[in-house]
């Protein structure tokens, strides 16, 4: 039986899994000092811990029985009131199969407005602020790793995900667009110590996959590349290595869909399972609908084109969903290859964090960001795992 939307969930299932692959080069202890260019904060430059916010009035009560196993389901909360009390933090779900406890949150205090959120094994959340700032958190200690300072108040964040470099060493990458141009035109990868490793875009090497590019996430096919989405460009995932400049077209190649408009693009590989999801509009309808579409392969087999979408139709008790979603992220869920997790936004300043159901349409809430603090707002997804591929 299916769980309800309340928060009062069962025990979660952990997925425990050789973590030595995912060793970060130079990964620094908590009590050693994060130096930066940027003037931080000197107590953050201690590792000090960053409040979990559970008893600060802006958190839920975790619901998890037993510690926090992953993987983990995370959403990045913005504050959208200057000076509140509450500040921009990182909610965290455990996921078990068909169901989610909620953790403590990460970064209280520290993130005021993180637009993205992704996860770099085995233990760093890294969350970008809309100013640009990255901050690197050890999710296990809830201390700040490290944290960047903006590359310029002219760009916003689209993406962060983990990415090998050709060494097999797993960094954070961050992908940017230009404030009032909605193509993302930068990608940049941070090592453990929070220092640019590669540059692709403006002051770098040319952006591999051309201009136009929407959204990119990770490859779930291989370490060292990524899936990008080009709305209007023929395809809806281009697999690329951006160390080589290679986009390889077969055999990992989606192609778009006449009258979909797709907007943004996640990918991981879990239990055996390649899974892509985008989040998009049929232009072809009147009035447009907003879906969620995905694809899931167990062999690395080429992908012709997105499928046909998913949208929230029913609740869990069978009667009509009450709201109609705008989708604005998804995510795939790592332990069920027909679900998908995605934030929904049920009006202007309004959005929930839903688990989508594949084939039914049927849509569990698991959040209401104006719930949590009158004015908070979700703004992206993501999956934690201790691995993301083969």
């Amino acid at each position: 039986m299916r769980a309800r939307t309340t928060l009062l969930l069962a025990f979660c299932l952990a997925c425990p899994a050789d973590l030595s692959r995912f060793a970060i080069e130079g990964e620094t202890d908590a009590s050693v000092p994060v130096v930066d260019s940027a003037g931080f904060d000197a107590e953050l430059r201690d590792g000090a811990r960053v409040d979990a916010g559970s008893d600060d009035g802006c958190d839920p009560a975790p619901t998890c029985p037993s510690g926090c196993p992953l993987p983990w389901l995370l959403a990045s909360v913005e504050d959208l009131q200057p000076g509140d009390a509450c500040g921009g933090r990182v909610m965290r779900w455990s996921l078990g199969d068909e169901t989610e406890c909620l953790c403590p949150s990460l970064g209280a205090d520290v993130l005021a407005l993180p637009f993205a959120v992704g996860f770099v094994p085995p233990r760093s959340v890294v969350a970008v602020d809309q100013d640009g700032t990255v901050t690197a958190i050890d999710a296990d200690t809830d201390r700040v790793q490290w944290m960047a300072p903006s590359t310029g108040t002219d760009r916003l964040v689209a993406d962060v995900f983990p990415l090998a470099d050709p060494a097999g060493v797993v960094h954070a990458a961050v992908a940017t667009t230009r404030r009032g141009i909605e193509n993302v035109d930068e990608l940049v990868v941070y090592d453990a110590a929070g220092d640019v490793r590669m540059r692709w875009g403006p002051g770098g090497i040319a952006l591999p996959g051309g201009s136009g590019l929407a959204s990119i996430t990770l490859s779930s096919h291989a370490d060292r590349r990524i899936r990008a989405l080009k709305p209007n460009g023929g395809f809806a995932a281009a697999e690329i290595d951006p160390w080589t400049g290679t986009l390889i077209s077969t055999p990992y190649h989606t192609l778009s869909r006449e009258g979909f408009f797709l907007g943004t693009i996640s990918a991981l590989y879990a239990n055996g399972t390649h899974r892509t999801v985008w989040t998009g509009r049929r232009t072809d309808l009147s009035p447009q609908i907003s879906e969620v579409y995905t694809i899931r392969s167990t062999t690395p087999t080429e992908d012709n084109r997105v499928p046909l979408g998913d949208e929230c139709t029913e609740g869990p008790d069978g009667l009509a969903y009450d709201a109609v979603c705008e989708f604005v992220h998804a995510v795939p869920d790592p332990l069920d290859d027909f679900h998908t997790f995605t934030i929904c936004e049920i009006a202007p300043g309004e959005r929930r964090v839903v688990r989508l159901y594949h084939f039914d349409g049927q849509c569990r809430d698991l959040a209401q960001d104006t719930r949590i603090f009158p004015r908070a707002r979700f703004s992206k997804l993501a999956i934690a795992l201790p691995r993301h591929w083969p």
